[in-house]
């Protein structure tokens, strides 16, 4: 299901080669959470790191923009 949405489907559309793959190079937008959601529906409120475009963001100066 994840490679269905991710990989497959960037290769559908043609953009394989910048999308749908963890690799250098590529515009991966990612969430890496701190816990297991399946296990733990709360653990979607705890983010560790972002990740957007292949860009790490800086979690501290993202929630500042918003004050």
């Amino acid at each position: 299901a994840l490679q269905a949405a991710t990989s497959h489907a960037a290769a559908a559309i043609g953009l394989d080669s910048r999308l749908g793959r963890i690799r250098e190079g590529v515009e991966a937008t990612l969430l890496i959470l701190d816990g297991d959601p399946v296990a733990d529906i709360k653990s979607t409120e705890r983010l560790s790191t972002y990740f957007f475009r292949g860009g790490r963001v800086n979690r501290t100066r993202l929630f500042e923009d918003f004050k």
